[in-house]
C-alpha cells in the first residue's frame, strides 16, 4: 500500500512504500511490525522536517545533532580542554582544577608558597612561558576569596593570606570537598560573637556593594589611615584579617575588589600602564567619583568606552548605579582632592548646577543626589554632632562612604 498525508497547509510527503509484500515474513499473520514502524518513524520524520521548512524554523534533528556535538565537545569538562583552542571558558574552571593547575606548576617551578600578589601577577602579567590554564587558575583564586582562603588556613589557623604548595595539593586531591581539615583547628573556633555579628554586616554591605562604592569605601580608608597605596595582598587582610576598628563595610569593599579582579585591574592601571598590582589611593578617588563608567577620566591611561553614553546620565543624576553611599564616596574623594575640608547645601548646589571647570560629572550627579534625598544628607552631616546645621565635614562622607548609613 502507499500512503499520502497532507496537513491542510502546502506540506505533503512524498509517497512511501509501505508494502510488507517483499518482507521474509510476509507470510506471518500480522505481517513485519517492526518494517512497518520503521516506515512509519521515517514517515513522520519527513512530514516534521518539511513542516519545520515551510514556516522557517530549525529542525528538530539539526537541534538534536547541534546538541550532540556540544555534549560531546563539553565532554571533557573542567579539565579545560573541550575548546577547539585548549582554552577552557571560565566557566569549566573548579576549584578543584584550578588548584591542581597551580600545585602542578608550583612543583614544576619549585615555587613554595603564593600569595595574593604573586596569583595576580599570574593572572595578569604572567611570566614567559606560563601556561593559560595557570593564569586562568590564578584568576580562579582571585575571584573566589573564600575558597582561596578555605585553602590557605587548610594547614594554619588564621587568614595570612600565604598558601604553601601542600596545600594546592590537598585541594587537588579533592580536600575541599572532603570534611577533612587536617591541623586547621576549625578555624578559630568560630569566632567570638563580636565578630560573628560584624562579619553579618559585612555580608550585608557587599550585597549592597558595587564597584564604585567599593571604591569609595577604600579611598576614604586610605585617607583616614594615611595609606598611599594597597596592593591584593593588603586587600586581602582588609578582608580577611582587619585591623581592630577597621569598619565593615571596608573589608566588604576590600572583598568586592577580591572577588572582581578585572575591576581592580582597571583601577591601578588607570595612571600608569601595566598590571603591577600596586594602586595609588587617588585612583581609588577616581574610581568613586565614577570614573570607571564616566566620560572625565583626568590624566587617566584609559578612556572610558562609556563615557560619551554616561557623562550625559551623569549630568542629570540619572547614574543607575548611584546610591546614598556611592554618592558619599564621590563627595568624600572630590573633597579630599581639592583639600575641601566641609561643605553646606549651598556648596552642594554650586557643585551640582555650577561645578568648576574639572569638575567630573559624576561627582555633580552626587551633590545633586544628596540635595534629592535630604534625609540621607541629614543622617550624614549630624553623624558625628548632633544638631541639623547643614554643614558636614569630609569625615561625614567618608563614614558613609565605608557603610555607615547601613549599619549605624
Amino acid at each position: 500500500m502507499s500512503v499520502n498525508v497532507s496537513l491542510g497547509s502546502n506540506v505533503q510527503t512524498e509517497p512511501l512504500d509501505l508494502s510488507l509484500t517483499n518482507s521474509p515474513t510476509s507470510d506471518v499473520p500480522g505481517g513485519d511490525y517492526e518494517a512497518l514502524y520503521q516506515a512509519a518513524l521515517k514517515m513522520i520524520q519527513q512530514m516534521t522536517q518539511q513542516l519545520f521548512a515551510e514556516f522557517g524554523l530549525p529542525s528538530p534533528a539539526d537541534s538534536k545533532d547541534t546538541a550532540d556535538s556540544k555534549d560531546t565537545a563539553g565532554s571533557t569538562g573542567s579539565t579545560g580542554t573541550g575548546s577547539a583552542d585548549g582554552k577552557a571558558p571560565a566557566s569549566d574552571v573548579t576549584a578543584q582544577a584550578a588548584a591542581g593547575a597551580l600545585a602542578a606548576y608550583m612543583h614544576e617551578n619549585g615555587i613554595v608558597t603564593l600569595n595574593p600578589n604573586k596569583l595576580y601577577q599570574m593572572a595578569y602579567s604572567p611570566a614567559a612561558g606560563t601556561p593559560s590554564t595557570v593564569s586562568k587558575a590564578a584568576k580562579f583564586m582571585l575571584a573566589n576569596p573564600d575558597t582561596y582562603k578555605q585553602i590557605e588556613t587548610h594547614d594554619v589557623a588564621g587568614a595570612d593570606g600565604i598558601a604553601g604548595v601542600n596545600d594546592f595539593d590537598w585541594a587537588a586531591e579533592g580536600g575541599l570537598s572532603a570534611a577533612s581539615n587536617k591541623g586547621g583547628a576549625e578555624q578559630a573556633e568560630k569566632a567570638e560573637q563580636a565578630a560573628q555579628a560584624a562579619a553579618k554586616v559585612a555580608v550585608a554591605a557587599l550585597a549592597l556593594m558595587t564597584a564604585q562604592s567599593a571604591a569609595g569605601a577604600i579611598a576614604s580608608y586610605m585617607h583616614e589611615n594615611g595609606m598611599k597605596t594597597v596592593d591584593p595582598d593588603e586587600l586581602y587582610q582588609m578582608a580577611y584579617h582587619p585591623k581592630k576598628g577597621t569598619p565593615p563595610g571596608v573589608s566588604a569593599a576590600a572583598k568586592f575588589m577580591l572577588s572582581n579582579p578585572d575591576t581592580y585591574n582597571r583601577i591601578e592601571t588607570h595612571d600608569v600602564k601595566g598590571s603591577d598590582g600596586i594602586s595609588g589611593v587617588a585612583n581609588f578617588d577616581w574610581a568613586a567619583e565614577g570614573g570607571l563608567g564616566a566620560a572625565s577620566n583626568k590624566g587617566g591611561a584609559k578612556q572610558s568606552e562609556e563615557a560619551p553614553q554616561a557623562a550625559p546620565k551623569a549630568a542629570t543624576g540619572e547614574s543607575g548605579s548611584l546610591n546614598a553611599q556611592s554618592a558619599a564616596g564621590a563627595v568624600a574623594a572630590f573633597m579630599h582632592e581639592q583639600g575641601i575640608h566641609k561643605v553646606d547645601p549651598d556648596q552642594l548646589y554650586q557643585i551640582a548646577y555650577h561645578p568648576k571647570q574639572g569638575t567630573p560629572a559624576e561627582v555633580s550627579a552626587a551633590a545633586k543626589f544628596m540635595l534629592a534625598h535630604p534625609d540621607s544628607y541629614n543622617r550624614i552631616e549630624t553623624h558625628d554632632v548632633k544638631g541639623s546645621d547643614g554643614i558636614s565635614g569630609a569625615a561625614n562622607f567618608d563614614w558613609a562612604a565605608q557603610g555607615g548609613l547601613h549599619h549605624a
